[in-house]
């Protein structure tokens, strides 16, 4: 194999010699087939040869110095292109960023949209790989704004798929993993109108990946499979997760130990990670410690320069869990505290990833109605000169038409004169007030799009300030409740008390019930309204997810749910899918204890609204609760553990920023009525 691999670079150096002798770029597109060449059969090996990588340095200066002389732009492209590939095959991330941001400069000096757009996006890839999150991010944003605002859809589905891979690597919560799917259909949306089929398989197990259903990721695989272009490492290792999901453990560790025996070089360390990953979590459960450490230090290793990742702090956790198990209780500490140390990192780096993409695409709408404002003025320019030239026109027949009285009217000269001054006057004053009116109406959008402007920005900031607080709120909690848990392991173990075990018990139970009504309180914060883009929504497939994401609470309290055939509806499909979560849940939460519970979901059609029952035989409502059932905070029976009474909240204001309402039938003991009405007009056919 490395004889094959020095033949190629040899070949490789024969094209660049040939090139450079002619003092010529003729034999550019020869160079960079040949260049990616390479590096499809270098990813096979874990480094090049130092030789090798010395010969090839030693031409392309040489090939840059002509591209230089001769100042063609394609040339510089794909060597600045070729240098980003080598330093990043080579691991060296910060000199590939630097030979980013020189064809970037280039590209924006020459109004390259195309080469702007590749740069934005390598240098997005280059500051991931050395970790900086926040600079990869804003790369990466700013190339989907940029694609979107030129209509350059295949850098927009690529643009796509990073961001969902984003949401993925670090965010765990339902509104980063609902983030990554939408953000992965959008690829698949896009890559099916360009008939790209190596990112319509890497969207189907991007989906695959995001989904919770084993059945459904299943499908996914398969679709990723038919088009057969990405990589089958990761389709395997996917498929080794549904295995484990689905309960076929014996397949999956299979699977896993074939991924880590065929993984060679740096770009399959991710696949190598999560497999070893799987594995540790595996024997750990079945209490084969040797093993599990073993992985999981692997999984550790395959980690290095990813110290800010979900995946990372899944890492810390697993080997906390494995030396406390071990009765290596000082090792067991520091891992737990590095690994609360780094969630609290990757919540805030999540508030600020949330705050960014808001201000991104706040900026962006903000440069559409600039263009729009822009052709507005044109247009009234366009149609002023078309008036003034009929003016002038009129004018002008006017008189002509006076030159020819006047030799046979001599009389009524004066009266001509007069009649034409007036009309000169009238031009004149028409044409200063639509001047006058102009300049107005320029002002007053210039103000409104300021005006709108600044509130955008208030409500990013406003957002941005949410997520600081329950940062800020959330590590003395975390604090308490992992140094509680503690210090109950060890009462439990050493010397039991029921008095102060029942004394840490209050204090875990009250830092879980504030956390849980941080974290409800943000999402309540998060709702969205603004610049929204709406898309057809089937309420059915919004219903199945539901269930699906509260099928171990369906299971565990035996409910029975009916559902009728639910319409298709202009909305997003993280506002119904909150809206119909907790409509459910709500009813699953104030089940009655003596009978098995039953939810009804009907829906109705009247002349102007439409109309979803969601039903219950729960305990029902007071009559004097009713009034405050919807406001922030107000629940029902305030010594359950697991109500915030933001659930209510979160669905009044939903529902009305559709221009719905939202109101509710209750009886107590006998069950309650919630009727969601939505105006007529949001109702799509499916």
């Amino acid at each position: 194999m490395l004889a094959q691999k020095l033949l190629i670079i040899g070949i490789l150096l024969c094209y660049l010699s040939t090139a450079v002798g002619q003092s010529t770029i003729d034999s550019i597109p020869i160079l960079e087939q040949q260049v990616q060449a390479l590096f499809k059969e270098a990813r096979k090996y874990e480094a090049m040869p130092s030789k090798i990588l010395d010969s090839l340095w030693s031409v392309f200066h040489r090939m840059e110095a002509v591209c230089a002389a001769q100042n063609k732009e394609d040339c510089q492209y794909v060597l600045y292109k070729t240098a980003f590939l080598i330093h990043d095959e080579t691991l060296q991330f910060q000199k590939a960023i630097s030979w980013g941001k020189r064809g970037l400069d280039l590209a924006i000096q020459n109004a390259n949209v195309t080469q702007q757009l590749a740069f934005y996006r390598r240098l997005g890839i280059g500051y991931d790989r050395v970790g900086d999150i926040t600079q990869s991010i804003r790369y990466f944003l700013t190339g989907l704004n940029l694609s979107k605002l030129h209509n350059k859809m295949e850098y927009e589905m690529l643009f796509h798929t990073h961001v969902g891979f984003f949401y993925e690597t670090y965010g765990n919560d339902e509104i980063s993993r609902l983030k990554a799917r939408s953000a992965h259909k959008e690829a698949l949306r896009l890559a099916q109108a360009l008939q790209d089929s190596n990112i319509l398989s890497m969207s189907y197990l991007n989906l695959a990946a995001t989904e919770v259903n084993a059945d459904s990721a299943m499908l996914m695989l398969q679709w990723a499979e038919r088009y057969n272009r990405t990589s089958l490492d990761y389709i395997t290792l996917q498929w080794a997760l549904v295995h484990m999901l689905r309960g076929d453990t014996l397949t999956a560790i299979a699977e896993f130990h074939d991924i880590i025996e065929k993984q060679k070089g740096y770009y399959d360390n991710h696949v190598k990670q999560k497999a070893h990953q799987e594995l540790a979590l595996y024997y750990l459960h079945h209490n084969n410690l040797r093993k599990a450490l073993h992985h999981a230090k692997l999984a550790f290793k395959l980690n290095e320069g990813y110290n800010e990742s979900y995946r990372y702090a899944v890492n810390l956790k697993i080997l906390s869990d494995i030396y406390y198990q071990l009765q290596q209780y000082d090792i067991a500490y520091d891992y737990l505290a590095e690994y609360f140390k780094v969630s609290e990192k990757l919540d805030f780096q999540r508030g600020e990833l949330y705050y960014m993409i808001n201000i991104l695409e706040a900026e962006l709408v903000q440069k559409e109605q600039e263009k729009q404002i822009l052709l507005n003025k044109k247009q009234a320019d366009r149609r002023f000169l078309i008036m003034f030239a009929g003016s002038t026109s009129v004018l002008l027949l006017l008189s002509i038409t006076s030159l020819i009285l006047l030799g046979r009217l001599y009389n009524l000269r004066q009266k001509k004169h007069a009649a034409l001054r007036a009309l000169n006057d009238v031009v004149s004053k028409q044409k200063e007030e639509l001047l006058e009116k102009n300049e107005q109406l320029a002002s007053t959008l210039k103000k409104e799009s300021a005006l709108s402007h600044q509130l955008r920005r208030s409500n990013a900031e406003l957002s941005n300030f949410a997520h600081t607080i329950s940062h800020d709120l959330k590590e003395p909690l975390r604090t308490i409740s992992s140094f509680g848990q503690l210090l109950q392991r060890h009462y439990d173990s050493n010397t039991p008390n029921d008095q102060l075990g029942k004394y840490v018990h209050f204090m875990i139970s009250g830092a879980h019930r504030m956390n849980r009504l941080i974290n409800d309180l943000l999402r309540y914060s998060e709702l969205n309204f603004e610049h929204i883009r709406l898309q057809t929504v089937n309420l059915n497939e919004i219903m199945q997810e539901v269930q699906n994401h509260l099928h171990p609470l369906i299971e565990e309290s035996k409910a029975q749910i009916e559902c009728d055939a639910l319409p298709w509806v202009r909305a997003t499909n993280t506002h119904m899918f909150q809206l119909l979560q907790n409509m459910l849940s709500n009813a699953l939460k104030y089940r009655h204890s003596q009978r098995r519970p039953y939810i009804a979901i009907r829906y109705e059609q009247q002349a102007a609204t439409i109309t979803i029952r969601v039903s219950d035989n729960g305990v029902g409502i007071p009559q004097a609760f009713k009034a405050q059932a919807f406001k922030l905070f107000n629940r029902l029976d305030t010594t359950r553990p697991d109500s915030s009474g933001v659930g209510l909240a979160i669905c009044k204001k939903i529902v009305e920023n559709y221009d719905g309402e939202i109101r509710l039938e209750s009886e107590l003991e006998q069950g309650t009525t919630f009727l969601i009405i939505f105006p007529k007009a949001m109702q799509v056919s499916g």
